[in-house]
């Protein structure tokens, strides 16, 4: 009823900030379609063109869960959104104690106008991540998004979204085969662990993903690495035996002392002990 009495200017800002204190469908999906009747045309306006979307997901010392939405009407580069240089036209918070970032996000992508986003932001402040599932059916559905930037440990849940087939799509006749995330072009990775934990993300499955959506049709031309840990340039030089343009920042940290006096050994050529050498020359 609140909602059915105000109107907003299409150029002012707006933020939502919704509470849930029970799994509440009702409450978020009643916020989530007024949110969305602000950006449908009207006589007056020809409604938002949503362009860009950061997705915040994390923890709320409050209400416990929460994911935080920002849609730009324009396309943003992660600089212009971190010194907030642009200021978004929409602003959705949800926050509850029952729903996990994964039903929140379902919530808020089947509610909004989201068919023009062509840039998207995965910008967690939690470990607490998002499923390949959630991310693939909500945002690998998007016909037009051609780049996605992925901090922390969203990175890994993303890549495994990358190498999935949409259900009911297999066709029987030559074509590119219907993955998500289909126009996708360009992904960049940000303060991303490289390692061969299960929750991790590492260079092995990264290398698959390139290889597996370039025999698909839907290569990744450009992969961008920065503030990454447990990541050296032997890696980086495997990526671009994939795909041409690779940029990293040249950041080697997180790797322990044994594993930096290790790589200093086998590059300085101390690897092998004269013996060694003696008895390779004797096999040559």
């Amino acid at each position: 009823m609140f909602f059915s009495n105000i109107s907003f200017h299409p150029t002012v800002s707006v933020e939502f900030i919704c509470q849930a204190e029970t799994n509440d469908d009702e409450r978020f999906n009643d916020v989530l379609s007024h949110a969305a009747s602000l950006s449908s045309a009207s006589v007056s306006h020809p409604g938002a063109n949503f362009r860009t979307l950061e997705i915040t997901p994390g923890l709320n010392a409050i209400s416990g869960y929460s994911s935080q939405f920002r849609t730009y009407s324009t396309v943003v580069s992660d600089r212009d959104i971190d010194s907030d240089l642009t200021t978004p036209n929409l602003t959705v918070d949800l926050l509850t104690a029952v729903c996990q970032p994964d039903q929140l996000v379902r919530y808020f992508c089947a509610s909004m106008p989201l068919t023009n986003l062509v840039r998207l932001r995965l910008y967690p402040t939690s470990i607490l991540p998002l499923s390949w599932k959630t991310l693939a059916e909500t945002l690998g559905v998007l016909p037009h998004l051609c780049s996605v930037s992925v901090s922390g440990g969203l990175a890994h849940s993303f890549v495994l979204a990358l190498q999935e087939i949409q259900p009911n799509r297999l066709s029987t006749t030559v074509g590119p085969v219907p993955v998500y995330f289909p126009s996708l072009r360009s992904i960049s990775l940000e303060n991303v662990t490289f390692d061969s934990h299960y929750e991790d993300l590492n260079i092995g499955l990264l290398q698959d993903c390139l290889i597996w959506r370039y025999d698909c049709g839907a290569e990744i031309r450009q992969v961008n690495l920065m503030e990454c840990s447990r990541l050296d340039c032997d890696a980086v030089d495997l990526l671009r035996e994939i795909i041409i343009d690779v940029e990293w920042d040249d950041l080697e940290v997180g790797f322990t002392e044994s594993e930096e006096e290790f790589f200093d050994d086998y590059y300085n050529g101390g690897y092998y002990s004269d013996d060694d050498i003696d008895t390779l020359h004797f096999l040559w």
